[in-house]
């Protein structure tokens, strides 16, 4: 191992990352910030977004269909769900498909996006009106309701016309208006985004003997067939695949109607799958990974170690597959984001990619600026000292200022035990 190059002679972080003043909310996608001019530039300018993002497999097809569909030449179903867990790249699947349509002209001539149109047998970005309706943007007390603001965004105060005595009465269009809106609309993507926030704050609305949930969640139902039934419009909504937990039993009753309504017609797609996470997150962590040779030169010296260990390590690592799993990970270990992605990411607050980054990017600003020489990262390099690494580790653990204690006391503080009795217990380990 001694002869590899450490990682960070090979990989180059994001600037900010090496400086260690990276902000942490740039990891949390908000197709509503990015709606209103706000926000980290990664997300609000589409270059920038391209760069920073890795197409999976998933969101390639899907991407695709979607072009597919706009420009009829493919038999792609019109309403689309998106189920993940939280962190799961639903609001980033988003961004892509609103960069592409809404801003044809900027990212018409990014590499990726020509191999995505191509892919599609197109021969440029469809044009396509689009609408996006983001439920913690909107205001259901006084803003215009869903189907108010998709009409809106769709065709001006031309096509708010038709649906404006239902916006001002806050009273569901049905399907018919619904399709009418839509044909005069011509090719139209409508993007449906924290559906759940906006239900549960329209439920505080009276509307004659229901409220404005009630006539959202019919007009979602009525949208899902008008869509259905336009040949050139198709619906791209987002769903959690985890209840929240801070949702009460009116709230769960709540969540379970939006399935029921969204379950209806549209089929689920998931747009990050098995490895794929290890490419998204390298994209969003480093600018450059450096040459290849280095990666193949480490997952080999790898896979030689724990071929020479036998059974001392699990029969899953001496398999070849793994020395390439080790390469496709490259600076990390698998294992930790094993450990991060599969294991934490059953922890609802900690989000799951999203929280991923955000505690990966810690640890690398902190590794980084150390001057860490290991040839990878690994669970083991987490260093759990440093401040800002231990904060984002317990902060989702509901106990912080116990682990904050026991850390400090026993593991990694300046006065620590557990590294103390390793200094003393060194000769041993080693017979």
């Amino acid at each position: 191992m001694s002869v590899l190059k450490p990682w960070r002679q090979v990989a180059v972080p994001h600037k900010d990352i090496r400086d260690g003043k990276f902000d942490a909310s740039v990891f949390a996608a908000d197709l509503g910030e990015v709606l209103a001019g706000r926000g980290a530039v990664d997300y609000r300018d589409a270059a920038t977004f391209f760069s920073k993002t890795y197409l999976t497999d998933g969101l390639t097809k899907l991407v695709i269909d979607v072009m597919q569909r706009l420009a009829q030449t493919g038999k792609t179903e019109p309403v689309i769900q998106l189920q993940t867990a939280f962190g799961g790249g639903k609001t980033h699947t988003l961004l892509t498909l609103y960069h592409m349509l809404k801003k044809p002209s900027e990212v018409g001539k990014i590499s990726q996006v020509q191999k995505l149109v191509s892919a599609a047998g197109l021969k440029q970005i469809p044009t396509a009106n689009v609408a996006c309706l983001v439920g913690t943007a909107m205001n259901p007390a006084n803003g215009r309701t869903f189907w108010g603001e998709m009409a809106y965004q769709l065709g001006g105060e031309k096509l708010y016309k038709r649906v404006a005595k239902n916006d001002e009465l806050k009273i569901a269009p049905g399907s018919t208006d619904l399709g009418a809106v839509l044909q005069e609309a011509g090719p139209c993507l409508i993007l449906l985004d924290e559906l759940l926030v906006y239900l549960l704050k329209a439920g505080g609305v009276k509307v004659e003997d229901s409220t404005l949930r009630g006539h959202t969640l019919t007009f979602l139902q009525e949208l899902s067939i008008a869509v259905s039934n336009c040949p050139h419009a198709i619906m791209v909504a987002t769903l959690t695949s985890q209840l929240p937990e801070f949702l009460d039993e009116n709230g769960e009753r709540v969540y379970q109607s939006l399935e029921k309504v969204l379950g209806r017609v549209e089929k689920v797609r998931q747009t990050v799958e098995g490895a794929e996470i290890y490419e998204v997150i390298r994209r969003r962590l480093f600018e450059s990974l450096g040459d290849e040779e280095h990666h193949k030169a480490a997952a080999n010296a790898y896979w030689e170690m724990y071929r020479g260990l036998k059974e001392d390590v699990p029969a899953s690592c001496r398999e070849p597959s793994y020395r390439a799993e080790i390469e496709r990970c490259y600076p990390f270990h698998p294992e930790l984001i094993s450990v991060l992605y599969e294991r934490w990411g059953s922890i609802p607050e900690f989000q799951r990619t999203r929280g991923v980054l955000r505690l990966l990017a810690d640890v690398i600003s902190n590794l980084y600026q150390a001057k860490d020489n290991e040839t990878l990262i690994q669970s083991g390099s987490v260093n759990l000292g440093a401040a800002a690494v231990r904060g984002e580790l317990v902060k989702h653990t509901g106990s912080g200022s116990v682990y904050h204690s026991v850390i400090e006391s026993d593991i990694a503080g300046s006065h620590a035990k557990a590294p103390e009795i390793d200094r003393h217990l060194g000769s041993e380990y080693a017979k």
